[in-house]
């Protein structure tokens, strides 16, 4: 366990948990806009013009927020719930909520790929419809959270007295809404671990230690950073308004990297029993893969890139060869002289009477000429 511990900080590290951390945390942010849209619709739609909607809004904003917060949102809420068409802005609100938690889906399945150490090889589309599925299911599941968290015994009242509830059903819920939001949180955390990446998992795990890991530090970080909030950092006397928006991004921030180290746990777990198994997995994790095809993709591109690249380097070469040979012209030896060949073989150098010139062995050889004498 110390082993699968260490290896999951250092893959932590490696994978940039935290640049993962910070993309989760904005299509979280994202998500809170359409998603209040279409429950403030929904109130809307079963308030009809009466401010019990409201009203139950604000109890569950006092909860956690004081009173001048409470007056201050009752304002954008009358405007909200007072929209022309509320059918309209729920469906707006729902699908918008739908497209971007899937956005959401598909960035935590791209971070626990990394942690495998893998590439998603679903295709684009079999892949987002999956993560609009399991978006779906995040956004219910998330809904019935927020009302079991913020469910307290005075919000439990006006939501009775909203929806025409009684005893004992307010008991039962202030009762039971803690078990249920552990199983609940358990059941998100184990379908984000087991549908959103390219692995196949043998089974889903509920129970694994990853997924105790991330809900217990879930909670213990969660408590500490209310603790903080309210007792340590003032940061609605800092940034005002701003305050409020920093401390829940702050909060999603928290929550996602716990998230992503339980899955880092699991993965190293995974690793650990192939070790023990006979397994060489000490580099790389051995898992089977749901789907290759947009790898195989991948890999056609990456060799037809490679090859175009290698292409232009060899021409480019070839270019570089030729001017080069223009440039420096290759030195020629100068032709030797042509010796004509002696008549007599044996006669190497010519001898001296030959080398005269001929004017003089002629008048060598001519009679002397008389001398005339001038007084003849």
């Amino acid at each position: 366990m110390a082993y699968a511990f260490r290896r999951a900080g250092h893959g932590f590290i490696r994978t940039r948990g935290l640049d993962s951390a910070a993309a989760l945390t904005f299509f979280s942010a994202l998500t809170l806009f359409p998603a209040s849209l279409a429950t403030l619709s929904g109130l809307a739609i079963i308030g009809g013009n009466d401010d019990s909607a409201i009203d139950f809004v604000l109890s569950v904003v006092n909860e956690v927020a004081d009173d001048s917060t409470v007056e201050t949102v009752r304002g954008p809420l009358d405007q909200l719930t007072n929209i022309p068409n509320p059918w309209l802005a729920f469906a707006a609100g729902l699908v918008v909520l739908l497209w971007v938690g899937s956005a959401y889906a598909t960035a935590f399945g791209r971070a626990l790929n990394s942690l495998y150490g893998v590439q998603e090889g679903r295709r684009i589309w079999k892949f987002r419809s999956l993560m609009l599925i399991v978006a779906a299911g995040l956004a219910i599941g998330m809904g019935l959270a927020t009302l079991l968290l913020l469910g307290t015994p005075n919000v439990a009242d006006a939501a009775a007295e909203l929806l025409g509830f009684g005893e004992p059903w307010v008991t039962v819920w202030n009762v039971v809404r803690w078990p249920l939001l552990v199983g609940l949180a358990s059941t998100l955390i184990a379908a984000l671990y087991y549908w959103t990446p390219t692995v196949e998992r043998q089974s889903a795990p509920y129970f694994s230690y990853g997924a105790v890991l991330a809900l217990i530090g879930w909670t213990g970080a969660t408590t500490l950073f209310w603790v903080y909030v309210t007792h340590v950092a003032h940061y609605d006397e800092l940034y005002g308004y701003l305050g409020g928006a920093l401390v829940i991004l702050l909060w999603l921030y928290i929550s996602n990297l716990v998230l992503i180290f339980g899955a880092g746990l699991d993965a190293e777990l995974v690793r650990v029993r192939q070790l023990r198994g006979g397994i060489e997995s000490e580099v790389a994790i051995r898992v089977p893969m749901r789907d290759t095809s947009r790898n195989l993709v991948i890999a056609r591109s990456l060799a037809r890139d490679e090859a175009e690249g290698r292409a232009i380097r060899l021409e480019a070469d070839a270019e570089r060869e030729q001017r080069a040979k223009h440039l420096v012209a290759p030195l020629e030896p100068a032709p030797e002289p042509a010796l004509s060949p002696s008549r007599d073989a044996g006669q190497d150098e010519p001898s001296e009477a030959s080398a005269r010139p001929a004017s003089a062995s002629a008048s060598a050889d001519a009679p002397p000429s008389p001398v005339t004498s001038p007084l003849a």
